[in-house]
């Protein structure tokens, strides 16, 4: 049996229908390893800048007014002259690049002639864009113009609305793509469905068609783009590079527009009881204080039961203890300081410490499963990972022999002291698996009955701490709205993401509950009592 091109279909579970290549989830739509996902802004509109000019300015006239222009040069300029001198008003500003020189003067003058149907804003941008596609035929005489910085900035600001209101209109879009299919239909250069003539026929003049045909015009435009690139590899290369161009010069003529400048020229809103607004500060700081005084209450309750006088503990085999006490400590050490800063209770900067709770959860819950060298196990891991650093620390003092810094001598001192001498670290292995336990934390997660908390908790937190795309994109850049721009995304340096009181709230009741797993594991009686 072949093997399909496009992997293992996911049968069940969240990624259902996918297609597995090895670690990759792909959807069924482009699974093949061939498939390219077209963008008709970022690759096509470029192109077409001349009828996205007349639709933007004048709508269903605009593509009249095209075709009005498609028909006149068949007629005047004749169906031979046309196929000669390879001249197609096909609304792609690329195609007439490749009209000979000994043909141009006669292609300009019947634009010459017809000065209505070239719109003032491409001839303008033939002088603002370096290798505009056709310049030779929109020019006036086939020349550029040097625009003042103000006339400059007036055809960028045109530009950009004639952009924004094609692009968000999915019926104007549409009436811009049907330009190569009238230009095939008045060159009699394409045969068509003749479902398709039938709802075209009288396109735009029916809108009660409009839904329908605009599907079938976007779908034949891809179709056509298709073929002509299958036909002709350079074709797809021209079209790349103009908009690369486009683009780029584009970036290059505007200033990007922050996110942020708009946020903050809004106005703030009113206060609703018209009374003088409270210092959101003080609220915070007051707020604060009361989870760090609940948080002690819990940590010392919890301290109280596991090393109190009244503890069972037996110090002769520590390591249950140890680890399970010494997790419970870090997260509770990690809550602590961000219960102190408010401007950190945040899904940015407050999700190392969530990312630590549920961490914390899944191993003292799958440890107890595990038989007693667990914690043992869990331990040496750890020393391995300390004698590693030390090792790595030893190469770079030498390599830099008598110009090592104090600071770093000082440091690999503190880490001998640590590791023990070079006898003690005869006895410690090092381990290089991902985890202590050789199986991976979603494994665990399972095991113990944590699916979910590694699903919705543990996964997007681990996200936001090794600095995942989607996280950077959403916490740590912010878009460009400027349509010119293809509205990407630009850093954002405007301070922490507005605090979320309940994020703190959330932590110290997982502190909480935390302390109650932590003393089922160690077994002890009574368990800390809810705070």
């Amino acid at each position: 049996m072949a093997q399909d091109p496009r992997g293992t279909q996911q049968k069940d579970g969240t990624l259902a229908g996918h297609f597995r290549r090895g670690r990759i989830y792909t959807p069924s739509l482009i699974a093949f390893p061939e498939f390219v996902l077209a963008e008709w802004v970022r690759e096509d509109l470029p192109d077409m800048l001349w009828p996205l000019i007349l639709v933007a300015r004048h709508g269903e006239r605009g593509l009249q007014r095209y075709e009005s222009l498609q028909q006149a040069a068949v007629t005047e300029l004749g169906t031979n002259f046309l196929e000669e001198s390879v001249l197609r008003f096909d609304g792609r500003l690329t195609a007439l690049n490749r009209v000979p020189e000994g043909s141009r003067a006669r292609a300009r003058a019947f634009l010459d002639g017809h000065p209505q149907w070239c719109p003032e804003l491409l001839r303008d941008l033939a002088n603002l864009y370096d290798n505009l596609p056709g310049a030779w035929l929109v020019c006036r005489d086939g020349r550029r113009d040097i625009l003042t910085p103000e006339a400059a900035a007036a055809v960028m600001d045109d530009l950009t609305d004639s952009v924004m209101r094609v692009a968000t209109d999915e019926h104007l879009t549409a009436l811009v793509k049907m330009t190569p299919i009238t230009w095939r239909v008045v060159t009699r250069s394409g045969e068509f469905d003749p479902t398709i003539v039938e709802l075209l026929q009288d396109y735009p003049a029916v809108p009660q068609k409009h839904a329908r045909a605009d599907v079938v015009i976007g779908a034949s435009f891809g179709a056509m783009k298709g073929a002509e690139v299958y036909q002709d590899s350079d074709v797809e290369a021209e079209r790349a590079k103009w908009a690369t161009d486009f683009w780029q010069q584009s970036r290059s003529q505007t200033p990007c527009v922050p996110e942020e400048s708009l946020e903050a020229s809004e106005p703030a809103e009113p206060n609703r009881e018209g009374s003088p607004s409270r210092d959101a500060g003080d609220d915070q700081g007051n707020h604060a204080a009361s989870l760090a005084t609940r948080l002690e209450v819990i940590v010392n309750d919890f301290i109280e039961h596991a090393i109190g006088r009244d503890s069972t503990f037996n110090p002769y085999r520590p390591a249950k203890h140890e680890v399970v006490t010494g997790l419970f400590s870090r997260a509770a050490r990690a809550v602590a300081a961000l219960v102190q800063a408010p401007h950190m209770w945040n899904g940015e900067h407050g999700m190392a410490t969530v990312r630590i709770l549920a961490e914390t959860e899944i191993l003292l819950t799958w440890m107890p499963l595990q038989r007693p060298e667990i914690y043992e196990r869990y331990r040496q891991y750890g020393r391995g990972k300390r004698k590693l650093f030390k090792l790595h620390m030893d190469d770079l003092v030498a390599s830099m022999g008598s110009t090592a810094p104090q600071m770093l001598l000082d440091a690999s001192q503190r880490l001998e002291t640590q590791v023990g001498n070079e006898w003690a670290q005869n006895f410690q292995p090092v381990s290089l698996e991902p985890t202590f336990s050789g199986v991976t934390w979603r494994q665990m997660a399972h095991e113990a009955g944590l699916a979910d908390l590694y699903q919705y908790v543990f996964q997007p937190a681990s996200g936001v701490v090794h600095g995942e795309w989607w996280t950077i994109e959403d916490h740590a850049m912010q878009r460009c709205l400027h349509p010119l721009h293809l509205f990407h995304v630009i850093p954002s340096f405007a301070g922490a993401s507005s605090s979320d009181p309940q994020i703190a709230e959330y932590i110290v009741r997982r502190v909480n509950q935390l302390s109650k797993l932590a003393g089922k594991a160690l077994n002890l009686e009574p368990l800390p009592a809810d705070k």
